[in-house]
């Protein structure tokens, strides 16, 4: 339902949910606030009225609100396979049967209801270039939504998020001069087959289990990449927290070097937990694609 229809039936901010109407307003910052009208043996319309009456005074109590744009998403969906937020592979079937891939970035307007995209290519540009400039269009995107963002708690999550662009785009430039594959886009491959993968900074929790949904329990790969010359003993332990919080058996650490405090902590890790983190180097990974390319 577009914004324009919701206007229409005066139901914006409010959420029909199992016998119930919702109002949510500010996910995603401190003034994130959500409030359930049930139905309870009544007509919908009626909880529906009262959900109503209580966002028009919420906001005559906080009218300051009123002027903040609708939130932003700043975690990943759990339909997302890249890893990457709004950055997704997509395969359209041509006309003549044959699969056109490629990578399309969508991202939330600041100026309209109609989300920014960009579509590129993997045959025009090959798989790492495709990937790259969608990433790329993305971060530009998300740099014109902090400029529009009037809410300066809500602007560090999307600083957060260009942060983490940056990281991506100077590994799959890397990538691009060795004239070999991203080791982020081998992840991303292996993950598409596998299970999912997500950046530590999207702070993406597994899918809950809706009602009557099967109890299929979703596979998800945190990837860490550090643009430093040594990770130390305390990356590791916020890596491994993180890891134990959203209850992942597998994450990747990729950094130029690693401290010995760091991969014993690794070690101790996987003893005392059986969670595996691959510990990558920046020369190892160009030593596998030098193998692959013999």
């Amino acid at each position: 339902m577009t914004t324009a229809e919701k206007e229409q039936l005066d139901i914006q901010l409010l959420y029909r949910g199992v016998n119930l109407w919702q109002f949510r307003f500010g996910e995603g910052s401190e003034h994130y606030h959500t409030k359930s009208f049930s139905d309870s043996g009544r007509h919908s319309d009626e909880s529906l009225e009262e959900a109503r009456n209580y966002r028009n005074e919420f906001f005559k109590a906080h009218p300051e609100f009123l002027e903040l744009r609708a939130p932003f998403r700043t975690q990943l969906p759990s339909n997302n396979s890249t890893g990457i937020l709004g950055v997704n592979y997509t395969e359209r079937t041509l006309p003549s049967g044959n699969k056109a891939p490629g990578w399309q970035m969508t991202c939330p307007s600041a100026e309209s209801d109609e989300p920014v995209t960009a579509r590129f290519s993997v045959r025009k540009y090959g798989e790492t270039q495709a990937l790259l400039k969608a990433v790329q269009a993305r971060r530009e995107a998300t740099i014109e939504l902090l400029q529009a963002e009037k809410l300066p708690t809500a602007a560090k999550p999307l600083q957060h998020l260009i942060d983490e662009y940056d990281d991506i785009i100077s590994e799959l430039k890397e990538s691009i001069d060795r004239e070999d594959e991203s080791e982020l886009l081998s992840i991303i491959k292996e993950a598409r087959m596998d299970g999912r993968i997500f950046p530590v900074s999207s702070s993406a929790a597994p899918r809950k289990q809706q009602e009557g949904e099967l109890g299929l329990k979703e596979r998800w790969y945190p990837i860490q990449v550090k643009q430093k010359d040594k990770a130390g003993r305390p990356d590791i332990d916020a890596f491994e927290a993180m890891m134990m919080r959203e209850d992942c058996e597998k994450g990747f650490f990729v950094s130029f070097d690693y401290s010995s405090d760091a991969l014993s902590e690794i070690e101790s890790f996987f003893k005392r937990s059986h969670k595996v983190i691959v510990a990558l180097t920046v020369q190892e990974i160009f030593d596998e694609m030098v193998v692959r390319a013999a």
